[in-house]
């Protein structure tokens, strides 16, 4: 690894690259799944293969719930799941093919992290007017 590592250059350098490493930790990047749900997830590591993964497992009526409630909207359409890139849902679309497929991704997925951070904060403020962030 240590070898390679300036052939990586480009890719350390992203600035979409460096914001979704900070994302990662972020509460907008945490979510409650069922029990055993990442038992042989293997390289279907991507938050859209895991809401389909979910939608499968839930009534319609639950996936709606569990959409809402999570504050997962910016990932649906009409609750269905939006893939990070074109036909990423099909399983032989599951590795990115190209650079824009990668960016894409990035973009995307930076962008629905940091919104529903936004509004997981919204959520959390007390009903006196005060925000968490006044403790």
């Amino acid at each position: 690894l240590l070898d390679n590592f300036n052939y990586f250059d480009k890719v350390h350098n992203r600035e979409d690259l460096k914001t979704f490493a900070k994302l990662t930790h972020t509460i907008g990047n945490i979510d409650i799944v069922p029990k055993g749900f990442n038992v042989g997830r293997n390289n279907y590591d991507y938050w859209d293969w895991g809401l389909q993964t979910l939608k499968e497992s839930f009534s319609p009526s639950e996936w709606k719930k569990y959409i809402d409630n999570h504050e997962l909207n910016d990932y649906v359409d009409n609750y269905d799941v939006i893939p990070f890139w074109e036909n990423h849902l099909d399983p032989s679309k599951i590795i990115p093919e190209n650079s824009e497929d990668i960016i894409k991704f990035l973009k995307k997925v930076n962008s629905n992290i940091e919104n529903r951070g936004k509004n997981i904060v919204k959520k959390l403020e007390n009903n006196d007017g005060t925000s968490i962030q006044d403790y």
